[in-house]
């Protein structure tokens, strides 16, 4: 009987005249014969049995996958190690599957620290898409959440910043600097109902969270912050009702908030009851003794607020604060004796500090008291000092008050008195607004546009363009206010005011004498018989250097509406856009920018290259209007992100005009 050549066994048993080879294999020969010759002896040994292991092939399998699982991450790790030098993640990292979970966070702040280099060597553009790659991998990540959110109002695009924020609140609480950028986003964009509703959302959020330290801090300033936003709606009753529930009874704010609402009830007795309480149960804190003040003043009770006041005072001597306070109070109540007095006693103190004028001057500007600014001046023209503390009380003065040729004398007499230099956002107000004031007194048209240009590169804050269209309303120049409502409406395009400005505007373009119309040359054919021959004249025009001309054609186009024009309306403004952008209707741009990318799907793309064009041209405004447009659109368009991020970088730009310490007329 012949045996099997190969012979399958689960362990290494011993096997006679066998040996086994790496707890694999084993192979048995048989014995050879003494009397059995050569060609026997080779014919047994070909009639040897190969014995394997299941057990060794499983072992050798396991090893094999083992070595090729080690050697991979290896491979992996080096890859990462020479791609991102920023890399965080390490061998067993990759190696250890319970580790696996983090892989994500670890590459995300390897990017982040990326993005840190890149703005860090001002690529501001490459910094602002790896802080996205970061928050796309680890949307957990709050901390890069909130820096990308600042990035975005940096670039004006408050919109993307505040829906950024959004979606991190719903993933979980996001701090409390989160929360204060949005509330601040939600307060500029004048919106004090989505600022409560943040605080509330938050709130309900916060108090499903387990127990910790945070927590309970972070919950007692949302409290305060819901009062206080509350009050700022003008909801006093339903600030006044949180307070009492939500807030312990000898918390300052539900203190200060029940005097208030007492005082706007007209119960003077009951303000001055709680007053005097809190002021008892607080006797070393400056608080209570404001509101005790006032609450004095209110009632009546000058005697009462002097002794409020004097004991403000006794608390920090040192400090021009509380003099400064009385000041105010005195004024209010109708005591100019004491006002001067109060003044005289503030002078003879802190006088020798320079730091004290700028602030006087601002709380004379508050009262609109220019008898009070020219004693300031004398005082400090007597001392060798600068008067630009008082010139720029009186700017902002005349500017609240729409003295437009005073807004211009006080601004040059400004600019020729010596003094430190004014920061960035300070010296662009006091351009804009002496551009504005120009624009209010002359229409001529260079004046108009050097109002516009100002504003049209720098960032603005809501109420400061809403102050910049009102003036220009009043001054009878519409067509220059529809300009800044078209620039305002990139950072603020959800602004509820803007829609009721526009139509106000718009009736007023309506209702003023029409333009004289441009002359075309007679050689021109307004009738056109088809898209075509309308096509040619266009493009004669704008090759022969005559734009004015061109524009008029398609103004005259959409007057006699030809048969053909309905089908062929989205070629006419794909022809129309690139002569409106390099020309000065910059609300024409915006409406053919904003049809083109509602009617086609490509046009984004489109648009975006155009602009990229059109930034060297010198057409900065045109082109970032464009892109803004894209990105009203859509939000998340990476390529239009990245360009305005390098035309405007979040790290170049400087604070808003009319943000704080906002001036007076942007308030």
């Amino acid at each position: 009987m012949q045996r099997k050549k190969i012979v399958f066994v689960w362990d290494t048993p011993a096997v006679a005249s066998g040996r086994w080879h790496f707890g694999l294999i084993n192979l048995r020969v048989r014995e050879k014969s003494l009397s059995s010759s050569d060609s026997e002896d080779w014919h047994d040994f070909r009639r040897h049995s190969i014995h394997i292991s299941f057990r060794g092939v499983l072992l050798w399998m396991m090893a094999g996958a083992a070595a090729a699982y080690l050697a991979g991450a290896a491979a992996i790790l080096y890859r990462l190690e020479t791609r991102n030098p920023k890399n965080r993640i390490t061998y067993l990292d990759l190696v250890l599957p319970n580790r696996w979970d983090q892989l994500d966070r670890l590459r995300a702040e390897a990017l982040v620290d990326q993005s840190r280099d890149a703005f860090a060597a001002k690529r501001f553009g490459e910094g602002f898409t790896l802080l996205r790659m970061a928050l796309a991998r680890n949307p957990n990540d709050h901390a890069t959440r909130l820096e990308l959110a600042r990035i975005h109002v940096a670039m004006r695009l408050y919109p993307q910043a505040r829906k950024l924020l959004r979606d991190g609140r719903a993933i979980g609480h996001p701090g409390r600097a989160s929360i204060e950028l949005a509330l601040v986003l939600a307060s500029d964009a004048g919106r004090p109902d989505e600022a409560t509703a943040i605080i509330r959302e938050t709130r309900e959020r916060l108090r499903a969270a387990p127990d910790s330290p945070e927590k309970t801090a972070d919950l007692r300033w949302l409290d305060e912050r819901t009062v206080v936003e509350l009050t700022a709606a003008k909801k006093q009753e339903e600030a006044l009702a949180f307070a009492r529930e939500h807030l312990p009874p000898d918390a300052s704010l539900r203190r200060q908030i029940t005097i208030l609402h007492l005082l706007g009830q007209k119960d003077h007795a009951g303000a001055l009851a709680e007053a005097r309480a809190w002021h008892a149960a607080e006797p070393a804190s400056a608080e209570p003794l404001r509101v005790l003040a006032l609450s004095s003043r209110e009632a009546g009770d000058l005697d009462g607020m002097e002794d409020a006041l004097a004991k403000l005072q006794a608390l920090d001597p040192a400090s021009p604060e509380p003099a400064l306070f009385a000041i105010g109070q005195y004024h209010l109540a109708n005591q100019p004796a004491r006002v001067s007095a109060a003044l005289n006693r503030l002078l003879l103190r802190h006088g020798a500090s320079e730091e004290l004028y700028p602030a006087l001057a601002d709380k004379f500007a508050e009262m609109r008291r220019s008898d009070l600014l020219d004693q300031l001046e004398t005082e400090l023209r007597d001392r060798g000092l600068s008067a630009q503390p008082v010139l720029w009380a009186r700017v902002q003065m005349a500017s609240a008050a729409a003295d437009w040729p005073g807004v211009v004398a006080t601004a040059e007499a400004f600019q020729l008195e010596p003094g430190p230099q004014l920061n960035i956002a300070r010296a662009k107000w006091l351009e804009i607004t002496t551009r504005l004031a120009k624009a209010c007194i002359d229409p001529g048209d260079g004046v108009q546009s050097s109002v516009e240009e100002s504003i049209a590169t720098y960032p603005a804050a809501l109420r400061f363009y809403e102050f910049m269209i009102e003036s220009l309303l009043r001054a009878d120049r519409p067509a220059t206010a529809r300009k800044i409502l078209v620039l305002a409406e990139g950072p603020y395009p959800d602004s509820e005011r803007f829609g009721d400005m526009r139509r106000r505007i718009d009736a007023a373009i309506a209702a003023s004498t029409p333009a004289p119309a441009v002359t075309l040359p007679t050689s021109v054919n307004p009738d056109f018989d088809s898209e075509s021959a309308f096509v040619a004249a266009v493009e004669t025009r704008r090759k022969d250097g005559r734009p004015v001309e061109a524009l008029a054609l398609f103004s005259t186009l959409r007057r006699t509406r030809p048969a053909w024009l309905p089908e062929a309306e989205a070629r006419v403004d794909a022809l129309e856009l690139p002569l409106q952008a390099r020309g000065n209707d910059l609300l024409r741009l915006q409406v053919l920018a904003r049809s083109q990318l509602a009617r086609d799907s490509l046009a984004t793309r489109r648009l975006l290259k155009f602009a990229q064009e059109l930034h060297p041209e010198g057409r900065a405004d045109a082109a970032i209007l464009i892109v803004r447009e894209i990105l009203r659109r859509d939000p998340a368009n990476e390529a239009a992100l990245a360009q305005l991020s390098v035309w405007q970088p979040a790290g170049a730009q400087p604070a808003a005009v009319g943000e704080k310490p906002a001036p007076a007329a942007a308030k």
